[in-house]
C-alpha cells in the first residue's frame, strides 16, 4: 500500500486492485482468468468445473430386442367368451 514516501521503483508502477480498489505495486498484483488485476487477498483460481465437458449418451441398444412367441404374440383368442355388443349399449 502507498505510504508517505513510496519512493521510485523502475518498472514497478502503482496499480489499483480491480476488486477491492486498493493501490498496490504492479508486481504485487496477479491477473485472474477473467482478465482482472487483483491483489493476493482477492485472487482466486479458476473453478475446476469450468473445464468439465459432457459426453453424449449411447441410448441405442446393442442389438435389436425381439419378444419371443411365448409372450402371447401368436396365441389365438377364444372369441366364444366375448359377448355380442349392440349400438344402444344393451347386452
Amino acid at each position: 500500500m502507498k505510504g508517505k514516501s513510496p519512493g521510485y521503483q523502475a518498472g514497478n508502477h502503482w496499480a489499483i486492485c480491480d476488486r477491492c480498489g486498493t493501490a498496490f505495486r504492479r508486481k504485487q498484483l496477479r491477473k485472474t482468468w477473467d482478465n482482472l488485476w487483483v491483489c493476493r487477498d482477492d485472487w482466486e483460481p479458476r473453478q475446476a468445473q469450468d473445464f468439465v465437458r459432457g459426453r453424449a449418451d449411447k441410448i441405442a441398444p446393442e442389438e435389436p430386442v425381439r419378444p419371443d412367441d411365448t409372450e402371447g404374440r401368436n396365441q389365438t383368442v377364444d372369441t366364444s367368451e366375448i359377448p355380442d355388443g349392440t349400438f344402444d349399449n344393451s347386452l
